[in-house]
């Protein structure tokens, strides 16, 4: 892995949140911040770079029951600290987003939180280093077969013209998965192109959510 090979060029700023970190999460921002690209897809909940504090505050209510006022307030400001790196003016991280349709209608926080998020999601979509798309239920199993959540990083041609090894973060329950093998990588970065060419076109996929930001707000 990349950020364990070298020293990362990024000041690793997140290290004072190692207490509220789960499990070895350090090591994936660590790749995250050395990225220049990321494909990611997600069929289950908007990912962290993407969500608004209180969607963030909602899941972490649930998934960490027994945490301080101060913990939660710390979790959320790691995770907006962390989406920095897609808004930033300088060099910002390259980012296509593919999300399930289930995402969208899987409320989290009630419907003004939702209405929130998915007009957030809309509003990154229009910057242009960001690609938001969605994947709707009436494209099935593109793939054949469900398939999970990933990110597929790659980075910036290394000293020497060495380039860096793509790597495919596969994120679960029992633990992460960094895979880095060419076949790996190949069989992802195909997934990646069926699932893109089944999904809504950019223009429709931010029209969509506008539009159930909108229901949702009328609380439908």
């Amino acid at each position: 892995m990349i950020g364990l090979l070298h020293q990362p060029l990024m000041e690793n700023w997140w290290r004072s949140f190692m207490d509220v970190m789960l499990g070895s999460f350090d090591v994936y921002l660590s790749l995250e911040a050395e990225a220049r690209v990321l494909d990611i897809y997600q069929p289950h909940v908007v990912p962290g770079l993407f969500q608004t504090g209180d969607y963030a505050a909602a899941l972490d209510r649930i998934y960490f029951p027994n945490d301080s006022e101060e913990d939660k307030r710390r979790r959320i400001e790691l995770k907006l600290r962390r989406q920095r790196i897609i808004t930033r003016k300088s060099r910002p991280v390259a980012v296509t987003l593919v999300l399930h349709e289930t995402v969208l209608r899987t409320i989290v926080g009630g419907p003004a939180v939702m209405a929130a998020q998915l007009s957030h999601l809309a509003d990154l979509s229009t910057r242009p280093n960001i690609t938001v798309r969605i994947l709707p239920f009436a494209a099935g199993l593109p793939v054949g077969i469900p398939a999970g959540p990933y990110v597929i990083l790659d980075f910036a041609d290394e000293p020497k013209g060495l380039a860096a090894p793509t790597i495919v973060y596969v994120e679960n329950l029992t633990g992460d998965m960094y895979l880095r093998g060419e076949g790996d990588v190949k069989q992802y970065r195909l997934v990646s192109a069926i699932i893109r060419r089944a999904a809504m076109d950019e223009v429709s996929s931010r029209l969509l959510l506008r539009q159930l930001a909108k229901e949702y707000r009328r609380g439908r």
